[in-house]
């Protein structure tokens, strides 16, 4: 537990922050409107184009991302407060026009160095109002990491490019990807083959990839198939299907991540993380290993009349915020859940074992969930013998740390896991330095139980990068982490990307 001194420190630290924060991003809100003086650069030509030379792409210009544009055995560089926009394909079926996408491939790196008052942006090449998920094809990033396929093609591309191998020992892997917004991304070609808002395939550990925000895209978040790729400080706003999807034997780390979904924005089964070892179940290796901590999920309830309730006005379709299934031993640790029907999904017996037999290589720990008045599941279990099932509940309820909390008229959906009201807001436009009412805030209450009962990391976890905190999901009560730093004020989130003004 933190003592005085260190909650004053934290505490002149936050207001440091906010009196420091950024004056102006130039990315962002533009009082005069939409027009601009800068260029727009389009790169493609509605079909499929290489790049296969050095390039950066600069603050200066606007870029126009037009079908697919693939760099090849080429450094793509682009600069802080850089937009650029993808070109919305106005008769999608018919696969005349490909989906806008940028592909990096894997003999390719990208290095979109934003920082916190400067973000890079992907958006949609639509103005404002009439912006939707799906406009474009969103950033797909290949690499030659290893995946329990072997190699493999790419979902969501006409003509797919493989990825996977025996390792990328580049000292930089596929680049840097730091303090970017992905936009309206996430084209379907047919069900389950579709291109997501960042997709990371194959990707090793020695790429970088934090302060990552996704939003309104039309499949999932941000998806990893294979590779060990790290994600730290990642935001996923009101997207359909899941928030985070790692397959293929991926075995990296993600922490410090938020997910906020929508009532009326759903595929036909969404889920807050969703983790196969593989689409057969097969114990093909390496396993699905990633290891999820310090996340906070707000589902898509909202907070109905006392705030006890969970009203869904698509009810259903969603599932829960962990969907664990076909033989994945993906962890989740010292996180909140609220606002979900049900909290934690194991499906399938082969998924069980990994959760109740030793090694025990899935873990569930550290887990806050809350349930609505009126109903709802902290742990589910589908398709296994009844033996089995009353295993992993033991398992979870007994050994875990995990809590239940369901809401009563004193103490509705965001208090009974630590939150404050603001984190079931559904956004508005962020002023520098500010966090007006209606913006979402996903810090913890002081003084609530979370700040105090965060689950110890295994030693083998902390080897693999994850830092411990005494706290359960993505902020404490100041919005401070010890293993860096959310830059809440400065501006590169976006909560309103309908009504964001891009110059």
């Amino acid at each position: 537990m933190k003592n005085k001194s260190q909650n004053q420190l934290m505490l002149w630290t936050a207001c440091a922050l906010f009196f420091t924060a950024c004056e102006e991003a130039d990315v962002l809100e533009d009082p005069i409107g939409e027009a601009s003086s800068k260029p727009v650069v389009t790169v493609g030509n509605g079909n499929r184009i290489f790049i296969t030379s050095n390039t950066t792409w600069t603050k200066d210009n606007i870029y126009l991302i037009d079908g697919e544009v693939i760099v090849q055995d080429a450094v793509l560089t682009i600069e802080s407060s850089t937009i650029i926009k993808g070109k919305k394909d106005p008769t999608p079926a018919d696969f005349d026009i490909l989906n806008s996408a940028l592909i990096i491939d894997t003999d390719a790196q990208l290095f979109a160095l934003g920082n916190s008052c400067h973000p890079i942006v992907f958006t949609s090449d639509q103005p404002v109002g009439s912006r939707n998920p799906g406009d474009w094809g969103g950033v797909i990033v290949l690499g030659t990491d290893v995946i329990n396929q072997g190699t493999a093609q790419i979902e969501g591309l006409t003509n797919p490019l493989t990825f996977g191998g025996s390792g990328d020992t580049r000292p930089q892997g596929s680049g840097v990807l730091e303090f970017v917004r992905i936009e309206f991304a996430g084209t379907t070609l047919q069900d389950g083959n579709e291109t997501n808002s960042l997709t990371l395939a194959g990707v090793g550990a020695n790429t970088t990839v934090n302060h990552i925000q996704v939003s309104r895209g039309n499949d999932d978040g941000f998806q990893f198939f294979g590779g060990s790729v790290n994600g730290k400080f990642l935001v996923s706003w009101q997207t359909r299907d899941d928030d985070f999807d790692t397959d293929f034997g991926h075995t990296g780390i993600v922490q410090y991540a938020v997910s906020r979904r929508k009532n009326d924005f759903v595929s036909t089964e969404s889920n807050g993380i969703e983790t196969d070892n593989d689409g057969s179940g097969s114990n093909a290796s390496p396993e699905t290993n990633t290891i999820f901590s310090n996340i906070t999920f707000i589902g898509p309830g909202e907070l109905k009349g006392d705030g006890t309730e969970i009203d869904l006005t698509t009810p259903g379709v969603f599932n829960g915020a962990l969907l664990i299934r076909r033989n994945s031993a993906t962890s989740l640790l010292n996180s909140i859940i609220t606002g979900w029907p049900v909290g934690t999904n194991m499906r399938d017996i082969s998924t069980a074992e990994n959760f109740v037999l030793p090694p025990n290589d899935l873990k569930l720990e550290g887990i806050s969930t809350g349930l609505p008045l009126n109903g709802g599941t902290s742990i589910r279990t589908d398709a296994m013998p009844q033996i089995a099932s009353d295993l992993v509940i033991d398992r979870f309820v007994m050994l875990g740390n995990n809590t239940l909390a369901q809401a009563s008229m004193a103490c509705h959906l965001s208090c009974i896991v630590g939150l404050k009201d603001a984190a079931f807001a559904t956004g508005l436009p962020t002023p520098h330095g500010t966090n007006p009412s209606g913006t979402p805030d996903f810090t913890l209450t002081a003084g609530t139980a979370n700040l105090i009962n965060g689950q110890t990391l295994p030693a083998s976890y902390i080897s693999r990068g994850l830092i411990q905190e005494s706290f359960r999901g993505a902020f404490d009560e100041d919005g401070m982490v010890t293993g860096g730093n959310w830059y809440l004020h400065d501006g590169w989130l976006e909560f309103d990307p309908q009504g964001a003004l891009y110059h």
